[in-house]
């Protein structure tokens, strides 16, 4: 299995990285991970660095969610030139900068049927509210292009990483995100970058796909606020409230929007198991660069 991130090459995403692929280091999984960096080849990799400089399967690509206007159609864009080039092959999860790998994904024999599987944690908030009126009238029509009643189009769980791409159906390995990508800029130029684009196109793409595709919901990643261990990953996307985000350390060049760097942070609050590991993660990478 193939574990497959992408992120803008650039220091705010850096961090992060680090993290995760200390994560995979943990596991001895490292040559699993395959990273896009959406840039372009004269950027050179500054600042949080070591891990990224020395680990993972990594290419840069063109940063087309930059010229576009609209950030997150880099991963899209950077999952299709991986199978392109063969970097990235079947089966394979896709994971976010800002998650930590606790234990691999194993796929069991009933899930093998299935040609997506989805983290099955989300719950609907106004996000989830704004993407159903945006894809109700899509599926409305789909439903009566493909000769089915509404009502009998499949209830999806929400996008939400990570997702595994099993391909054991061609839609999926040919198709799919293409149309992700396809949907991603149609909704973009309808309803601009304040609105959740990015998870819209996958969900919407997801619904389409229901008859080439099997797709189901598995328990896979919570936050770092959750005290199960038994979970595949981490993702602290929501921080530690209210004393850590990640937003609060965006700026390049090692300038934080915090009197410390994120590590620092981070170290100096332990609540749960999850930030335990967290912080298990951090010292070794810690010893490991003198910090």
């Amino acid at each position: 299995m193939q574990y497959f991130v992408s992120a803008e090459n650039s220091s705010y995403f850096y961090w992060q990285l680090e993290l995760l692929i200390e994560s995979f280091l943990a596991q001895g999984l490292e040559k699993d991970l395959v990273i896009g960096l959406a840039g372009n080849e004269s950027q050179k990799i500054r600042g949080f660095s070591s891990n990224l400089v020395k680990y993972g399967k990594k290419f840069i690509h063109t940063n087309e969610g930059r010229e576009q206007g609209y950030l997150p159609l880099n991963r899209v864009v950077a999952i299709r030139y991986a199978l392109a080039k063969g970097i990235l092959k079947f089966p394979f999860t896709l994971i976010h900068a800002d998650m930590l790998l606790r234990s691999p994904i194993a796929l069991g024999e009933s899930d093998n049927d299935f040609g997506v599987i989805l983290n099955n944690y989300e719950e609907a908030g106004e996000e989830e509210k704004l993407i159903k009126e945006e894809i109700d009238s899509s599926l409305k029509s789909l439903a009566e292009e493909r000769g089915v009643k509404e009502e009998d189009l499949p209830v999806l769980p929400f996008f939400s990483a990570p997702v595994v791409f099993n391909s054991p159906f061609e839609y999926i390995s040919e198709t799919f995100f293409s149309k992700v990508q396809i949907n991603m800029i149609d909704i973009f130029s309808r309803r601009g970058a304040s609105f959740p684009c990015e998870r819209a196109a996958w969900e919407l793409t997801l619904a389409e796909s229901f008859q080439h595709c099997s797709i189901k919901g598995k328990f896979m990643a919570a936050p770092l606020m959750f005290e199960d261990e038994n979970i595949n990953f981490i993702h602290y996307k929501n921080g530690i409230p209210p004393v850590f985000h990640k937003k609060f350390y965006k700026y390049d060049e090692g300038v934080y929007f915090a009197n410390q760097g994120p590590y620092e942070t981070m170290l100096e609050h332990n609540p749960t198991a999850n930030t335990n590991y967290l912080h298990q993660l951090i010292r070794s990478y810690n010893r490991k660069n003198n910090r």
